[in-house]
């Protein structure tokens, strides 16, 4: 098991990482949408709102799929999927879900500003 841990330790770190943030994105969606009184009944949730608000911890699925699949790449022994790609691709990833947390919050925010005013 010590083995397992220190072999797929990048996976492990930045599948954490991405996990963090998808969770971390998604209640601070609903955080903004609820303490600002944007009711889903009086007002339309917009399709991006309603799947983060509703459904938002089943985009960790995303790092789960990301680790499988490094994971499966690296034990197939390829010398085209390297340490050095999981790394590449595991950051992009993060990157990627970093920017649409931060537009979903932001957006959020804005969304709940036009509606108190």
């Amino acid at each position: 098991m010590m083995n397992l841990s220190h072999e797929y330790k990048a996976q492990i770190i930045l599948g954490s990482l991405q996990s963090l943030i998808i969770l971390f994105g998604s209640l601070l969606v609903g955080i903004f949408l609820k303490t600002r009184g944007y009711d889903p009944a009086v007002h339309e949730l917009s399709l991006k709102f309603s799947l983060i608000r509703n459904y938002g911890f089943l985009l960790i699925l995303i790092p789960f799929a990301w680790v499988c699949f490094t994971i499966y790449c690296e034990r197939s022994h390829s010398n085209r999927f390297t340490k050095r790609t999981t790394i590449i691709t595991g950051i992009a990833l993060l990157a990627v879900i970093c920017f649409y947390c931060l537009v979903s919050v932001v957006q959020a925010i804005i969304a709940t500003r036009i509606i108190t005013n």
